[in-house]
């Protein structure tokens, strides 16, 4: 199955946004934004939706 091109933008920014996310939520960054851990499981749980949602752009073809 190829990927689309809608399907592929909405993937990278889903996983850039589930890396900046888990690594937050893993305390590797110190910055005063990242330690609300409220926004950082926001966005991680954020980008691995649009993963999701990705793929199944991608299984229907859109």
């Amino acid at each position: 199955m190829k990927r689309t091109a809608k399907g592929k933008f909405v993937f990278v920014i889903g996983l850039l946004l589930f890396i900046i996310g888990f690594v937050g939520w893993m305390n590797f960054f110190d910055y005063s934004v990242i330690q609300d851990n409220g926004i950082v499981k926001f966005t991680a749980i954020l980008g691995l939706l649009l993963i999701l949602i990705s793929n199944f752009l991608r299984k229907k073809g859109a």
